[in-house]
């Protein structure tokens, strides 16, 4: 018999177990399946899901705040079944932007003056899942108010006269400055405008004058909001008129001797009609005298019977 070190023994025992046993790592039978694997954990844990649910709708959605370029909305939190992450706001159903699960307010700074919007906000969780959107909320924004303009021009620099005639002023002034631009330049004589000159006019001229007059003239500068200046004011005459010139001065000559020869022929027309007058005067008394010459003594004699005015008288002639 044949004897071999313990070693060896032990070893060849092993392996006449191995074969025996069917190798332990030998390939799988035909026809035999191999168990499925499974997301189950060795402690027996739930297998895990994709995250498809929605979160709830966020709530109460209204403003805090409202200008004419700016809205302050806010709302009340969703609910979801993993978390909110986030917030999505919308304006006339376009996406305006998020803010994180943690705020509920959203500052819009793009809005426009006197205009309607339609605000919506929509919760989203950290799978993407997106709410149905909040009820809608509608902002009227009011109107752009700005300040009202209160300051007023500067005064018109340097007024002063270019011309003077008899009947006539012609001004000139430097222009004026304001915050808003000036609108119009009031010209004023004696405290009444006579005109209302735009913005790039700085002269005017004042006809129909007075010669040898004094005139007050002012100008003042108004802006478009109503605001008046300080007037730029002078005192100044009108010329004196001219002297008529010499041909005038025959012209009345003439005139006053033409006037004189009227006035002597009509003088020389009056005596003639004087002694017209006279002339009959002489005659009626003539007249008178022949009629007391016929109221004289009557005769009876029949020979001396004259005819006087239709009637027979008998008068007496002596001599």
């Amino acid at each position: 018999m044949l004897f071999l070190p313990r070693r060896v023994s032990v070893l060849c025992a092993s392996l006449l177990f191995l074969a025996a046993c069917g190798g332990g790592g030998g390939s799988e039978s035909p026809g035999e399946s191999v168990p499925s694997q499974t997301t189950s954990s060795s402690s027996g844990g739930s297998v895990s899901t994709p995250d498809t649910q929605a979160p709830s709708s966020p709530e109460a959605l209204g403003f805090s705040g409202l200008t004419a370029t700016s809205v302050l909305l806010k709302w009340g939190g969703a609910s979801d079944d993993r978390g909110v992450s986030a917030y999505d706001i919308y304006r006339d159903g376009r996406f305006l932007g998020s803010v994180s699960v943690n705020t509920l307010v959203f500052l819009d700074t793009a809005v426009n003056p006197n205009a309607t919007h339609r605000y919506q906000v929509k919760a989203r969780d950290a799978a993407g899942n997106l709410s149905p959107a909040s009820g809608e909320l509608v902002i009227n924004v009011p109107p752009l108010v700005t300040a009202r303009d209160t300051q007023a021009p500067t005064a018109p620099g340097s007024l002063r006269t270019t011309q003077i005639s008899a009947s006539s002023l012609s001004l000139s002034w430097l222009p004026a400055t304001d915050d808003t631009g000036v609108a119009v330049y009031d010209v004023l004589l004696n405290g009444t405008v006579i005109a209302s000159l735009t913005s790039t006019t700085t002269n005017y001229t004042a006809n129909g004058l007075r010669a040898s007059t004094a005139y007050t003239v002012t100008v003042r500068a108004r802006d478009t909001s109503g605001n008046v200046s300080l007037a730029a004011t002078i005192q100044v005459s009108t010329a004196v008129a001219a002297a008529p010139s010499s041909s005038s001065s025959s012209s009345s000559s003439s005139s006053s001797s033409s006037s004189s020869s009227s006035s002597s022929s009509s003088s020389s027309s009056s005596s003639s009609s004087s002694s017209s007058s006279s002339s009959s005067s002489s005659s009626s008394s003539s007249s008178s005298s022949s009629s007391g010459a016929g109221s004289g003594s009557i005769t009876t004699k029949p020979s001396d019977a004259e005819l006087y005015n239709g009637n027979t008288y008998w008068v007496s002639k002596t001599g």
